[in-house]
């Protein structure tokens, strides 16, 4: 893994948080090999650390995530729009 990330010239902090992550998931799962796990481990193990330790939910590529409603910006009022159509010849 190591090899694999100096290869693509990432930082040896970023090489660091990888390293230490991928432990973190083994030991989540008893020491099992990652060979041995698939997706639906990965997505377990990414929702314990976004809901039990403040690990950011953007980690989560593909889960699902609460939809924000869609936000229109009020620019202008009813009233405004009312008024400028009185100015307007």
């Amino acid at each position: 893994m190591r090899e694999a990330i100096r290869i693509r010239h990432y930082s040896i902090r970023s090489e660091e948080a990888h390293v230490h992550w991928v432990k973190a998931f083994i030991r989540f799962y008893g020491v099992r090999h990652p060979r041995e796990m698939g997706a639906r481990e990965v997505t377990t193990f990414l929702s314990h650390l976004a809901t039990g330790h403040n690990v950011a939910v953007a980690t989560q590529d593909d889960l699902v995530r609460p939809k924000k409603p869609a936000r229109l910006p009020t620019v202008l009022n009813q009233e405004v729009v009312a008024r400028l159509l009185d100015a307007v010849r």
